[in-house]
């Protein structure tokens, strides 16, 4: 939907199923066990809500057992309508969060790099663009699995990272993830 009322065509999937919303907004999807999420692919001129300052929402996690016991599970995904014709695009790769031992704050992590340099780089710049659309696009490699155990360092502290960046952030995980 988008401020209550519905948008039929848009394309929603549980990365083997996929369905296109009704006249009424309605899908349906007949998921299995082997599907862990449902997202909607978000259609030209909308946006989703964005959480944390950064983070698309636009999926939702399925519940295994609900899906074992045969029970309906409802999503709804909210849009907003925007004009995205124009935007600029920044598309970021292989940051690898890996926890080298150099404190800050309360977290161990490899992000020492990002935060001093990367970080204000990609402020500044969605600052020079303010007033513009900007997307991002992070092609994989967020962290660095091997790290993730020894150190602790993984997804969530990663996420903790992009808060205050400037822009929404899409994801294509890696390799590494």
């Amino acid at each position: 939907s988008c401020d209550g009322a519905p948008v039929p065509g848009v394309v929603v999937s549980d990365g083997l199923h996929f369905a296109t919303t009704d006249f009424d907004g309605r899908y349906w999807l007949k998921s299995t066990a082997a599907e862990d999420i449902v997202w909607v692919s978000i259609p030209s001129g909308y946006e989703v809500p964005v959480e944390k300052g950064w983070e698309p929402k636009f999926w939702y996690n399925l519940d295994h057992k609900a899906i074992s016991e045969g029970k309906v599970q409802q999503f709804d995904f909210e849009l907003k309508k925007v004009d995205n014709d124009n935007f600029r695009l920044m598309v970021l790769t292989d940051i690898h969060i890996r926890g080298r031992h150099e404190s800050i704050g309360e977290q161990v992590i490899d992000s020492i790099q990002f935060i001093r340099d990367v970080r204000p780089a990609i402020q500044q710049w969605c600052a020079d663009h303010s007033g513009e659309k900007i997307y991002g696009l992070v092609l994989g490699d967020m962290v660095q699995d091997s790290y993730i155990a020894r150190y602790g360092a993984g997804l969530p502290q990663y996420k903790s990272l992009l808060r205050g960046l400037g822009l929404t952030l899409f994801h294509i995980p890696g390799n590494h993830e």
